[in-house]
């Protein structure tokens, strides 16, 4: 909320200049993701505080601030928000072709007969160890839920986690299947790392202030 003082000089310097409409134009832009960040956010894709957090860029910091020039139209929320995303999809070309190449990786996929597109989006997310490693991990969260049936344990994937789960309480699931002898600990699962949507938030805030929206002008031009 330290900026908010500073926006509010800002709105009441551009209403008086005659530039409302552009001011009550860059807090609509930015509203309009929030019924996706909301759906992101009851879909488990986002947590309480990422959502929290484009809120309050909304409220602190709508347009690119006038004293650092006019860098970007774009209003600073969205330009945030597509930055953001930009460096979550850069990550994804060096993930899968290291999955693909990783004999660990590719045995597993064999194991549970994952083939086209499902074996693209698992390599794009997952990453594949044994269940010591995972046990050893922090915020680590598997793509494939091991449950107990009888005497047998049965694998169920998913594409992605609940943010609001609990990394522990799939280690202890895990650990008592293993007490149990029902899993080895050399058995391999697919895990993801659970990173707050937020981290990247944070620097896709930096990205926009630093650039602007200046890489975007440039493609619709060329």
């Amino acid at each position: 909320m330290i900026a908010l003082p500073f926006t509010a000089y800002e709105a009441w310097f551009l209403v008086s200049k005659g530039y409302a409409t552009f001011c009550i134009l860059e807090i609509a832009l930015s509203a309009m993701a929030l019924p996706f960040i909301v759906y992101m956010y009851r879909k488990g894709l986002f947590g309480g505080a990422d959502m929290l957090a484009y809120v309050f860029l909304m409220v602190d910091m709508p347009w690119y601030p006038i004293a650092f020039g006019l860098r970007s139209i774009i209003p600073i929320p969205l330009l945030t928000l597509f930055y953001a995303s930009l460096v979550v999809g850069i990550t994804v070309p060096f993930k899968m072709l290291r999955n693909l190449t990783s004999k660990k990786f590719r045995e597993h996929a064999r194991e549970l007969n994952l083939k086209g597109i499902d074996l693209i989006k698992f390599s794009a997310t997952a990453s594949a160890m044994t269940v010591k490693e995972y046990l050893k991990k922090r915020f680590w969260f598997p793509l494939e839920i091991l449950r107990e049936e009888g005497d047998l344990v049965k694998r169920e994937l998913r594409s992605h986690f609940n943010v609001e789960e609990e990394y522990e309480d799939h280690q202890k699931a895990i650990r008592e299947l293993v007490n149990k002898g029902k899993v080895r600990e050399e058995d391999i699962i697919f895990v993801t790392y659970g990173v707050p949507f937020v981290v990247f938030m944070f620097a896709g805030f930096i990205v926009s202030l630093v650039v602007g929206d200046y890489p975007i002008r440039f493609l619709i031009m060329w």
